[in-house]
């Protein structure tokens, strides 16, 4: 387990000090042309933005090849029946966005039928369905990674690319025995580490609570990037903030999470070692828009383009 301060739970800290003067990132992105405000959390994208965001994508992709991790495709929907097998309609219920259909030729609320399933909030949780009623060996380590779109209903609303309605999702899933799950996971943290010092960014890496899993020792750990708005969008967040802002640097935007779930999906699927025992897992995940706006914002996008691909190559992932 790394070091972790008491008092923040901050796991790892880097600072970079940055002139915020002129128009912001996102509005230099619409001008641009390279986001197109479409519907509140459902933005258009285009251009080096998208460029960017598949070349971080390459990277996490290179992290799990690193790891033997098989990629899979993941359907768009989860059925209820199967994501009340692991209680997670209990507390996200209200962040799910359902699936409904027309009874008939009225297209109004009153004919609508809900089909029974629901828009992925996450999409790491196929990886434990597809194994469900499964004995593991204790040597062998379940490695899977997959990309898919996610849909939720955020209570706090939809501010530029921080927080959207629908996006893109890349997860790293490990499942297996305990020190397998908590080496792993320390393993992506040091990952992140050296991404954020690389990148020159400014971010810190630290405990979070998540009442889905148990409260025990430091099972969720977020990626949290600093983002350092000027005027326009200072005045949205100071009404309605978004994540815990650190005095006057701006606000802390989570661009990414390693969970440790313990045997929480195990235990839920019926997934075992081969003692008859739970099977431990965790989920290592990235939100790709909020991760490159939030980069962008930092250091623009030809700059961090440049970094990137150096790092990219230097680790021979080109």
């Amino acid at each position: 387990m790394p070091n972790i301060d008491k008092n923040s739970g901050i796991i790892y800290e880097n600072t970079v000090k940055r002139n915020t003067a002129g128009m912001s990132q996102y509005d230099q992105l619409v001008k641009a042309g390279e986001v197109i405000p479409y519907h509140d959390g459902r933005p258009i994208l285009g251009g080096s933005f998208v460029y960017l965001m598949n070349r971080f994508d390459k990277l996490f992709c290179c992290w799990a090849k690193e790891d033997l991790a098989k990629e899979i495709t993941v359907p768009d929907f989860y059925h209820e029946e199967d994501l009340n097998q692991c209680k997670y309609l209990d507390q996200f219920h209200p962040q799910c966005v359902f699936a409904s259909c027309s009874q008939n030729d009225d297209l109004d609320s009153a004919h609508l039928h809900y089909t029974g399933y629901i828009n992925n909030p996450a999409v790491c949780m196929h990886c434990y369905i597809l194994h469900k009623d499964t004995a593991i060996n204790d040597d062998k380590l379940i490695r899977l990674t997959m990309k898919g779109r996610c849909k939720r209903q955020e209570v706090s609303g939809y501010h530029t690319l921080e927080r959207l309605h629908d996006f893109t999702m890349r997860e790293i899933v490990f499942i297996g025995s305990e020190i397998q799950i908590i080496e792993k996971r320390d393993e992506y943290l040091k990952k992140a580490e050296d991404f954020i010092s690389t990148l020159q960014l400014e971010g810190n890496i630290k405990i979070a609570n998540d009442p889905f899993f148990k409260k025990a020792d430091a099972a969720k750990i977020l990626w949290e990037l600093e983002h350092t708005p000027v005027a326009a969008l200072q005045d949205t967040i100071a009404k309605q903030p978004l994540l815990n802002r650190q005095k006057n640097t701006g606000n802390e935007i989570a661009v990414g999470s390693f969970n440790y779930h313990h045997t929480h999906f195990a235990a839920a699927y019926n997934i075992q070692l081969s003692n008859g025992q739970p099977a431990h897992s965790c989920c290592i995940a990235f939100g790709l828009e909020r991760l490159t706006y939030t980069v962008v914002s930092q250091i623009g996008v030809q700059k961090a383009l440049t970094i990137l691909n150096e790092y990219l190559e230097a680790y021979g992932y080109a």
